[in-house]
């Protein structure tokens, strides 16, 4: 009866804690963002697009992280939410998009249907990507090698490029073996394979033996998964290129697959590329086209000065500087790696202690104004100079203008 007890009370104790949190909520520019890219990502990103049904795709938490992957992002040939376990059903599936997908369809044996699609531009500040994933399907076990499989790839190729098709970097460690239904199962590259079951129906000693495998059918509704893997490819110094992350059923428009990437994971790698500096002045002063900078780089780092307004002698931000700091923000979004010192400065009214205080107060606004739009504080620091810093003189009314403004220095 103890031995029973313990059992009963690790087999609930198991089940309590396994789920699975959905969030359909955010725009699709904070799922690459936010979701796939940290602060230590070295990226530049632009031009994010998205094809699918709404409710394919989303981020996700799982709160048995030890079980494949923690928290990401998830696309699926369904309803996200048929994701969630625990696994009760051998063809979960709904229909989708409808969509096709020229990519995907060059990799599938039968018509691609249902695509879900997320794409962007990148630019790596280091000589390679990498990302961590997961591919889970309904579709195992019975439908290996029946010639029907969905599909999935991660397709990246530069842009401008003679190249007639893009790269496929979804792929085993041999770097040849794409991953697949097919390739990945219960009879080919099985230490590659994670099988499941069904939730209900087994006995306690049976989930007793096999705890992993409980553990993945409590959380998931798919009937295989393959281990945790790395995505990677080398890429071009300075070269833009299409990175698509694409998933769709093939033949049927039922048994779910989903495709589930690592949280924060999606980052360059390796060496800085040389022109690293040159490549973000060149970025930033295209983001920031209407506005007139002098930006310039200094010791490793880059600087500029915004035309961020102030009347004398107050700190207050006007309203025809908040076009400038929206898109300084959209920029500190767009390239997550990048840490922003605001440096304040005034005119030479008054004394220099009020001064000194006066442009902290001018640089603490910016700042404020940068976190309240999204901003994490822990990229945001601030300096002041009071009026020993003059960019103008301040003979005139029109330097004295120029002289009450903040500078942003930007490291990466």
């Amino acid at each position: 009866m103890k031995t029973l007890a313990v059992t009963l009370f690790v087999f609930f104790s198991f089940t309590l804690k396994a789920q699975l949190d959905i969030d359909t909520t955010l725009s699709k520019k904070e799922l690459v963002y936010k979701v796939l890219m940290s602060e230590s990502s070295d990226m530049l990103i632009r031009n994010i697009k998205y094809r699918g049904s709404d409710f394919s795709i989303a981020s996700f938490v799982n709160e048995s992280p030890e079980v494949l992957i923690d928290k990401g992002l998830i696309l699926s040939t369904g309803d996200v939410f048929d994701a969630m376990g625990p696994n009760k059903k051998p063809n979960t599936g709904v229909r989708a998009s409808g969509m096709r997908d020229q990519d995907l369809q060059s990799i599938a044996t039968s018509i691609v249907i249902d695509a879900t699609v997320l794409e962007f531009e990148i630019l790596a500040l280091r000589d390679s990507l990498s990302f961590e994933y997961v591919f889970a399907s309904e579709e195992y076990p019975e439908y290996v090698n029946q010639g029907v499989n969905d599909v999935f790839g991660f397709f990246v190729k530069e842009l401008n490029s003679r190249a007639l098709s893009p790269h496929n970097i979804a792929l085993l460690d041999d770097g040849r073996t794409t991953v697949s239904i097919d390739n990945v199962n219960h009879r080919v590259n099985e230490e590659y394979f994670l099988k499941s079951d069904f939730f209900e129906g087994k006995s306690l000693q049976f989930w007793e033996q096999n705890r992993e495998m409980m553990m993945r059918a409590r959380v998931f509704e798919f009937d295989g998964f393959t281990v945790p893997l790395e995505a990677k490819a080398y890429l071009k110094a300075g070269k833009w290129y299409q990175f698509k992350i694409a998933i769709s059923d093939v033949g049927d428009r039922y048994f779910d697959s989903a495709v589930m990437i690592k949280a924060q994971s999606f980052k360059s790698k390796g060496n800085r590329i040389p022109q690293a500096d040159e490549v973000v002045k060149s970025f930033i002063e295209s983001e920031l086209k209407d506005e007139k900078l002098d930006l310039a780089i200094r010791n490793g780092q880059l600087s500029f000065d915004l035309q961020i307004q102030f009347n004398s002698n107050e700190s207050v931000i006007l309203k025809q500087s908040f076009k400038v700091l929206s898109e300084l923000v959209d920029l500190m979004q767009r390239f997550p790696s990048l840490k922003v010192l605001v440096i304040g400065h005034t005119d030479n009214v008054g004394s220099e202690s009020d001064n000194l205080m006066l442009s902290e107060k001018r640089a603490l606004a910016v700042k404020a104004f940068l976190s309240r739009n999204g901003i994490n504080k822990e990229r945001l620091s601030v300096a002041f100079k009071g009026e020993s810093e003059p960019k103008a003189s301040n003979d005139t009314d029109v330097g004295m203008r120029e002289n009450r403004r903040v500078e942003f220095v930007l490291t990466y």
